[in-house]
Order: C-alpha cells, then sequence, then structure tokens
C-alpha cells in the first residue's frame, strides 16, 4: 500500500473519531421555541408569562382556568411566525417540497444554526367552549458542525390539532377567605409528522436525497387541566397552576440526542406555576406575571426557564414584554375591530448550549376577529 494511501486512510479514520466526538457532544441539547402550540402573538411576547391576565381575548390561551373570566365570543383567525427569511424558505422547502439534492446542498451552505417556527389557528368561542383548529404548527431546526467534514442535523415538525377549551365560574367562593377558585380543562387530538435525523454532506454520493430526510406520522389525545386562584386583596398575587399534556402521549420517533421534544416546553408533560398582578388605571391597564416550569408533576425545577411577562394596554394599543434567561422580548400589538398587527422584537438562545451569542429576530402576528 501506497504511503500516500494510507496516510489518507489515517487521516480519514481520525476525522471520522473526532466527528463521532463532536457528533456526541453536538446533538447532546435541546431545541426550545418562542412560538408553543395553543398560542398566538401576545402570548408568544409575553413568553407566555400570562397565566394570570384575565378578561382579554387570548386568556384562556394562557390558562383554561381563565376561559369563564375572558371577554369576547366570535371567531378569530391567526398565523404568527419568525420573520427571518433564510429560515422560513428552509422549514417550508422542508415540510413541503421534495427533498432535492439542491436543497441538501442549499442547508449545508446556511449558518451554523438555523431555526424556524410558525403557528396558526382558527378559534370559535361561545360562552359554553372555545373550539380550535391548528392546520399548521411548523418547526424547523438545522445545526451544521465540523466544517471540514461537514454534517447537518435536522429536526422537522409538521402538526395539526384540533383543541376544545372550557372551564367554570367559582368552585370554590373565597378561599381562606382571600381567592375564588376558577377551574379550567383543555382537551385536544392532534396529528404530528416529525424527522430528527443527522447525515454528511458526503451522504449524497450514495444514498438519494430523499432517503436522508423521511418525516414519521404519529396521532394521539392529550389534555390540559388549570386552577386559576383571583384576589381583590392589593397585597396578594393572583395564582395560577397548570399542569400541560398530562397524558405526555407525543412520543420521540428517533434515538437520536438531538431532541426537540425534551425539556422544551412543546410536547411533554410539565407544570406551570403563576403568579401575578393586574392594575387598572385611567392611562390604561398594566400586567404583571411570573412564570416557574416544572418537567413532570413537580419532579424537576427548571429554574433557566423562568419568566417575567409584562402588558400595558390602552384602548387599541398594547405593548408586551417577556423576560428569561434565554429570551428577551418586546412587542407593539395595534388593534382594531376586526383586525390586530403586531411586531416584537426578541433577542434569543433556542439552544443556549450551543449559541454563544444571542440572536436578533423579528417577529410577526396578525388576527382578524369576526
Amino acid at each position: 500500500m501506497e504511503l500516500s494511501t494510507t496516510l489518507k486512510i489515517i487521516k480519514r479514520i481520525i476525522a471520522s473519531f473526532l466527528v463521532i466526538l463532536f457528533y456526541q457532544a453536538a446533538l447532546a441539547f435541546d431545541v426550545s421555541h418562542q412560538i408553543k402550540p395553543n398560542s398566538n402573538f401576545e402570548t408568544m411576547a409575553m413568553s407566555h408569562s400570562c397565566s394570570t391576565v384575565a378578561g382579554t381575548s387570548f386568556s384562556s390561551l394562557c390558562n383554561p382556568a381563565l376561559f369563564s373570566l375572558s371577554k369576547k365570543e366570535g371567531i378569530g383567525l391567526s398565523i404568527i411566525g419568525k420573520g427571518d427569511g433564510d429560515s422560513i424558505d428552509n422549514g417550508r422547502d422542508l415540510i413541503f417540497d421534495p427533498i432535492t439534492e439542491g436543497l441538501i446542498r442549499k442547508l449545508f451552505e446556511e449558518k451554523n444554526f438555523n431555526s424556524f417556527t410558525f403557528n396558526s389557528g382558527i378559534r370559535f368561542t361561545t360562552s359554553l367552549f372555545e373550539i380550535t383548529y391548528s392546520p399548521y404548527f411548523l418547526l424547523a431546526d438545522l445545526y451544521i458542525y465540523n466544517p471540514a467534514f461537514p454534517e447537518i442535523s435536522v429536526n422537522l415538525i409538521n402538526r395539526e390539532s384540533l383543541r376544545v377549551t372550557t372551564g367554570t365560574n367559582k368552585i370554590i367562593d373565597q378561599l381562606f377567605n382571600r381567592y375564588d377558585v376558577y377551574l379550567g380543562v383543555s382537551a385536544f387530538y392532534y396529528t404530528i409528522e416529525s424527522s430528527n435525523t443527522s447525515f454528511s454532506l458526503f451522504d449524497l454520493v450514495n444514498k438519494q436525497p430523499e432517503e436522508l430526510i423521511k418525516l414519521s406520522a404519529q396521532s394521539g389525545v392529550d389534555g390540559d387541566i388549570a386552577l386559576f386562584f383571583k384576589t381583590d386583596y392589593t397585597y396578594f398575587f393572583d395564582l395560577s397552576l397548570q399542569f400541560i399534556n398530562v397524558a405526555d402521549s407525543v412520543k420521540r420517533v428517533s434515538s437520536s440526542e438531538f431532541s426537540i421534544q425534551k425539556n422544551n416546553l412543546l410536547f411533554e408533560r410539565y407544570t406551570r406555576l403563576g403568579l401575578g398582578k393586574t392594575f387598572e388605571t385611567k392611562y390604561g391597564g398594566f400586567n404583571v406575571n411570573f412564570e416557574f416550569f416544572q418537567g413532570g408533576l413537580f419532579e424537576e425545577f427548571y429554574s433557566d426557564l423562568t419568566t417575567l411577562g409584562l402588558r400595558y394596554d390602552l384602548n387599541l394599543f398594547s405593548i408586551l414584554s417577556g423576560i428569561s434567561k434565554n429570551y428577551q422580548n418586546i412587542g407593539l400589538l395595534f388593534r382594531s375591530e376586526n383586525f390586530n398587527i403586531g411586531l416584537s422584537y426578541a433577542r434569543e438562545k433556542d439552544a443556549p448550549l450551543v449559541q454563544a451569542k444571542a440572536d436578533n429576530s423579528i417577529y410577526v402576528g396578525v388576527e382578524m376577529v369576526l
């Protein structure tokens, strides 16, 4: 065997070994997203720290126990997405278009980390219940590493759901002479297509493009249970307690450790505790809300996810903000009788373990109210 050939083989073995080491390190993190299932622009702009914000059109999206305190019936159509042109194009192409060699080669030319999220919803609200149909909740995460031996990890989600939410009036009047207690439930059926895979640019040599990215499908039923403790006392917070995705029915469809379905508060079971207060003045209303998250049923406290949500509301105009370790948002919402539009600026780390610095992002939300 020639020396040059031997050296090439040695280099290839070393490169492969380094790739394996890097592969394990790179895939051992979770990707989270600001846009969650069953959300609209306002809940996203507050980083979903809004579980004690009662009396709004989006209250039941934050907390099913707020349903009976929501103030508007009718039909609403909403969409929200990250205003990043490359991310939008890549996410749309990966999920809806045929997988081609040109598309895959284009992905390898993108920046190190690329994330796209989009949600849509149609809500029908009555005094007894709310039905929400989400035809598309889309996620696309791309992570490229080791430029000398290019590898790409891809996470894709295309989720459709039908949700029914309802809540009661007071189930307890003046608990401990301080709180009125409200109960809410939300049940939903979903279908979800997902892909969680990794491959190198060299895989294009011996595999067809459509073999590299395959979507697996599953469906199921899940739900949320919530309590809201409301007080009129000035020096007491309102409280909320929610058990999200209680059936925990979404299972992993890949053995890869690079998962968007673990500890990211999208599909897994978790608990939320909210503390908040609403202040009404002649110059508008002000909401402040703290949100604390635990995995499972109070099994593990996620301190990094603790979030402060703020909202100032004045007639047809709102300022919204969400502040946490990995996300900082400031958003503006302009309302009319039948049409709302929002714009939010965010500094965010969707994958904080591998992102050296926060990205700047723009989110856009549009809602029609009929």
